[in-house]
C-alpha cells in the first residue's frame, strides 16, 4: 500500500509532539514490507486570518490520488480530498474552539451589513455545508472576502475574533465531512470528547500512539524532572511553585525553551535547586529521563501528552494534575504516578511523597512501564490502515441495519466496537425486491446484503405454508444452492478472513459449501428449543419434523464443529452442551445496551413531567413467539388495570391481525414498529417496563434498555433472566397471575417508594451491560481462538 502521511509545517518551525507523531508513523510504516510511505508538508503560517485562509485552500487544491490511502492528523491538513482519508486528530486551532478567547464575541455580523459580494459567505458562515461539494463556492467567497479587506471593518479580520473563528469552523467542517472521510479517529478521549471537534453523530476512535524517542531505559533516582516547551498552556511555574513549596532534597530539572523561559527562569530566583536545561537532543532526553525519581507534567488539558509515555516506557511514576486532560488517561493515581488537583499545595504534596518513598516511586514506575510497553507501531498501523487491519466475516441470513429487533441489535452493536480495531464484514440476505449492495453501517464495519433470488423466495413461501410459521432462517439452512450469489461472497470473504462467526445455525449450510476453515458460533438462543415450541403450536407433528430435524442437526453441527461457541446467558450455554454432549470451551458474552444513546430519567422527573394520574406502561417485541403470548397475556392485564395506559411498540402488534383474536381493551394501545426516536421518547414518557415473559430462549434485550431509561420494570421471573439482575432489588418480580393484583397498587405517588429499585437497575447496567465492554470479552474470546 502506498500511504501519505499529510500535515502543516509550522512557520516558523517548532518540533513538538505533532511532528514526533508523524515522523515516528511514516518511519515505522516504511520499515514493513507490504507499505510505502511518504510525509507531505505544507508551509502554515497562522500568523494571521490571510495566512490561515491561503493554507486551508493549499491543502484543499493537493491532489494525492496516486497513494492508497491518505492519513491526516491536524489543521489545515484534512481539507486533502482522498477517497480513503482517515483523520487521526491531534487537536484543532484551539485558540478557536475550547481555548477561545471568553472576553471575545462569538456573533458574525448581521447579513444586512455584508455587501451583496460577500452574501453567500455570510450564508455558509450561519449554517457550514457537511458536504465538500461546496468546497470551490466556500473558497471564492474567502478570496473575496480578504479582496474587501481595505473596505470592511479592521475587527472583520482579527484574529482571533467572531469572523475568523466562524471562518475555521466553516473550512473544518466542510473538510471533516462524509463522505470525504472515511473514518475519525484521536489520539485521546480527550480529544474525542471536545465540543465542535467532530461531526454530529459521527464514531470517534480513539488510539493512543508511542513516540519516536529510542533508547529509553530505567536508570536512578536522582531529581525531579520535566521537558516541554516553555509556553503559559504548560504551567511549569506551578511546577517551580509546588517544588518550592515541597523543599524537597531532589533537585528540579527543566528542558526545553520558550517564550516564558526568562519569567520563569526569575522566578526560581536563582534556586541552585532548579536547572534549566535548555534545548536536549533525542539522547540527552532519554538520559534524563533515566535518572529521575519522577516525571512531572502539569499541562492544561493537554491533547495527548508524549511526555508522559515516554517518561512510562523509561520505568518513570509521573505526578500531573486532574485537569491535565490526555495525561490523565495515562496516569492512574496510587497505580502509575499522583493525579492530584491543579494548586500548589497538591503538587508539593504529592512530590513530598515520592521523594520520601523512592521504592514506591519505582513500583509506579514499573507498572507504568508494563502498560506503555504495550503502546507500539504495529498496533497503530493495524489500527489506521485499513488494508493491514485484520478481518472479521460474520455470516448471518437477515441484515442488521438499522437495527430493531433484539439480533439485530446485538448483532449490530457487538460488532460495531469490534470495528473499531478489525474490519469487520457482515454477509446477509435481503428479499428479491432489494438490491444486491454494500454499506458501511459504521466506521470499520461494512454490510453486504445478497438480495435472494425469485427461486429461493418461492421455496421459503412454500415451507413458511407448510410449517404454518415464517420460515426464512430455516429456508436458508435447506436451500442454500438457490442461493449461489451468498454462497459465493461467503467464499470470497472469507478466503483472507482472521476470523469467521456464524450468528445463529441457520447460514451453517453455506459456510460448509463456500469454506473449510475455522469458525466461531454465535448462539443467540437454543434454536431447537425456540423452533420445537414455534412448530408445535402449529399441530401436526408430521407437517415439520423434518425441519426440525435440519434445525437440530445444523445447532449440533455448530456447538460441536465450531472452534469456540458464544453464548448468551449461562443457562443457554448448559443446555447446549448438555443436550449437544459438548463439552469445548465457551464464552459467556451477554446482551447489553447503548447506555450512551438513552438518557435515563429519573422516578422523580417523571412524576414532575407528568400531565396527568395515569401511568404508562410499555411492552416492546418483535413478531417473536415469546412476544406473542406475553402480548396475549398483557391484554388480559390491562383489562384488569384500567386506571393505567398500556403502550405496545414492534412488530408484535401484527400479531392482533393473525395471532390474537380478542377484543382490544380502550386502555391498551398498539404502536407498531417505531423510529429510534419515538422508541427513546417513549422510555423516556413510559413509567413502567412490563415484561411479562414465560417462554424464550438468550438473555432479555428491552429490559435492559428499560433500566437504561430509569424505567421501574416490573418482571416474571423467567422474564429477567440473563443474570445481572436481582429480583426485588433491581426489579419487581411477579409471576403471570400475580401481575394485575400489584399494577393495580401503583398510582404515581406509590411509584416513587421504588426510585431505589429503578436506580440499582440502572447502576448493573452501567456496570454489567454496556455493549463495549461485552464487545472486549466477545474479542478476548475470538483471539483465543483465532482461525489463522
Amino acid at each position: 500500500m502506498k500511504i501519505a502521511v499529510v500535515a502543516p509545517s509550522s512557520v516558523p518551525f517548532v518540533r513538538g509532539g505533532a511532528e514526533n507523531l508523524w515522523w515516528g508513523l511514516v518511519d515505522s510504516l516504511n520499515k514493513r514490507a507490504d507499505v510505502s510511505a511518504e510525509l507531505i508538508k505544507i508551509p502554515s503560517p497562522e500568523r494571521n486570518l490571510d495566512e490561515i485562509i491561503h493554507s486551508y485552500i493549499d491543502f484543499a487544491r493537493l491532489d494525492l490520488l496516486h497513494f492508497d490511502q491518505v492519513i491526516s492528523t491536524k489543521y489545515p491538513a484534512w481539507m486533502i480530498s482522498h477517497p480513503n482519508h482517515v483523520i487521526y486528530m491531534q487537536h484543532k486551532l484551539r485558540g478557536l474552539y475550547d481555548t477561545y478567547p471568553q472576553h471575545l464575541s462569538t456573533a458574525i455580523p448581521d447579513k444586512r451589513q455584508f455587501p451583496r459580494e460577500l452574501h453567500a459567505l455570510h450564508d455558509f458562515l450561519l449554517k457550514p455545508p457537511a458536504n465538500r461539494d461546496y468546497l470551490p463556492e466556500i473558497i471564492q467567497a474567502l478570496l473575496t472576502f480578504l479582496a474587501w479587506k481595505q473596505r470592511l471593518p479592521a475587527d472583520w479580520y482579527a484574529f482571533p475574533g467572531a469572523i475568523s473563528r466562524s471562518i475555521v469552523h466553516l473550512l473544518d467542517t466542510v473538510g471533516q465531512s462524509s463522505p470525504g472521510v472515511k473514518r475519525h479517529c484521536a489520539i485521546s478521549h480527550t480529544v474525542a470528547n471536545r465540543v465542535g471537534y467532530f461531526p454530529a453523530n459521527s464514531v470517534v476512535e480513539v488510539f493512543y500512539h508511542p513516540t519516536s524517542l529510542s533508547g529509553l531505559y530505567t536508570g536512578s533516582q536522582r531529581y525531579f524532572f520535566t521537558a516541554s516547551r516553555l509556553d503559559k498552556p504548560k504551567r511549569i511555574d506551578l511546577i517551580i511553585r509546588a517544588w518550592l513549596a515541597a523543599g524537597v532534597a531532589n533537585p528540579l530539572y527543566i528542558a526545553g525553551n520558550g517564550p516564558c523561559e526568562a519569567a520563569w527562569r526569575d522566578l526560581a530566583q536563582g534556586n541552585p535547586g532548579i536547572v534549566f536545561l535548555g534545548y536536549v537532543t533525542d539522547e540527552q532526553l532519554a538520559r534524563y529521563y533515566a535518572d529521575a525519581l519522577a516525571v512531572i507534567f502539569v499541562p492544561e488539558q493537554e491533547d495527548y501528552g508524549l511526555i508522559t509515555l515516554e517518561a512510562m516506557l523509561a520505568g518513570k511514576p509521573v505526578i500531573t494534575t486532574s485537569d491535565a486532560g490526555g495525561v490523565t488517561e495515562l496516569i492512574k493515581h496510587a497505580e502509575t504516578g499522583w493525579v492530584v488537583a491543579p494548586d500548589v499545595t497538591s503538587l508539593a504534596q504529592a512530590l513530598t511523597t515520592c521523594a520520601n518513598t523512592p521504592a514506591l516511586a519505582a513500583r509506579y514506575g514499573a507498572v507504568a512501564k508494563q502498560w506503555a510497553d504495550k503502546v507500539s507501531w504495529n498496533e497503530l498501523h493495524q489500527f489506521l490502515v485499513v488494508g493491514l487491519r485484520k478481518k472479521l466475516v460474520v455470516i448471518n441470513t437477515f441484515s442488521v441495519y438499522p437495527p430493531v429487533s433484539g439480533g439485530q441489535l446485538r448483532i449490530y452493536h457487538l460488532y460495531r466496537w469490534l470495528a473499531r480495531v478489525w474490519n469487520v464484514v457482515l454477509v446477509t440476505l435481503v428479499p428479491a425486491s432489494h438490491a444486491t449492495e454494500s454499506v458501511t453501517i459504521a466506521p470499520g464495519m461494512q454490510e453486504i446484503r445478497l438480495a435472494k433470488s425469485l427461486d429461493y423466495e418461492q421455496c421459503e413461501h412454500l415451507l413458511s405454508q407448510k410449517l404454518g410459521i415464517s420460515a426464512g432462517d430455516i429456508a436458508a439452512l435447506l436451500y442454500p444452492n438457490a442461493l449461489p450469489e451468498w454462497v459465493n461472497t461467503i467464499k470470497t470473504e472469507t478466503a483472507n478472513a482472521d476470523w469467521v462467526v456464524l450468528s445463529h445455525p441457520y447460514g451453517y449450510s453455506a459456510l460448509c459449501s463456500a469454506y473449510a476453515g475455522a469458525f466461531c458460533y454465535d448462539a443467540h438462543n437454543m434454536e431447537f428449543d425456540l423452533k420445537q415450541e414455534m412448530l408445535a403450536s402449529q399441530g401436526d407433528v408430521h407437517r415439520y419434523h423434518d425441519a426440525l430435524t435440519a434445525v437440530e442437526q445444523a445447532e449440533r453441527a455448530c456447538v460441536q464443529e465450531s472452534s469456540c461457541v458464544i453464548s448468551c446467558t449461562t443457562a443457554d450455554m448448559d443446555r447446549l452442551q448438555h443436550y449437544y454432549g459438548a463439552a469445548k470451551q465457551g464464552a459467556i458474552v451477554a446482551n447489553g445496551v447503548d447506555i450512551d444513546s438513552i438518557p435515563f430519567v429519573s422516578t422523580q422527573q417523571r412524576l414532575t413531567d407528568r400531565k396527568d394520574n395515569r401511568l404508562k406502561v410499555l411492552f416492546m417485541g418483535s413478531l417473536h413467539l415469546p412476544n406473542i403470548h406475553a402480548l396475549k397475556a398483557i391484554i388480559d392485564i390491562a383489562t384488569q388495570c384500567n386506571h393505567l395506559n398500556f403502550i405496545i411498540a414492534g412488530s408484535v402488534c401484527r400479531a392482533i391481525a393473525t395471532e390474537i383474536h380478542t377484543a382490544i381493551p380502550t386502555n391498551l394501545t398498539l404502536l407498531g414498529v417505531v423510529s429510534d426516536a419515538d422508541k427513546l421518547k417513549l422510555l423516556h414518557t413510559c413509567d413502567i417496563s412490563l415484561n411479562p415473559m414465560m417462554a424464550g430462549s438468550g438473555s432479555n434485550l428491552k429490559i435492559l434498555e428499560a433500566a437504561a431509561s430509569g424505567q421501574l420494570i416490573v418482571s416474571t421471573r423467567f422474564g429477567a433472566r440473563g443474570g445481572i439482575f436481582m429480583a426485588g432489588r433491581d426489579y419487581i418480580a411477579q409471576e403471570l397471575d400475580e401481575i394485575p393484583a400489584f399494577l393495580n397498587t401503583i398510582a404515581p405517588q406509590q411509584l416513587a417508594s421504588y426510585s431505589h429499585v429503578v436506580n440499582s437497575a440502572y447502576q448493573q447496567v452501567r456496570q454489567y451491560a454496556d455493549w463495549k465492554q461485552l464487545a472486549a470479552h466477545f474479542k478476548e474470546a475470538l483471539q483465543q481462538h483465532s482461525a489463522t
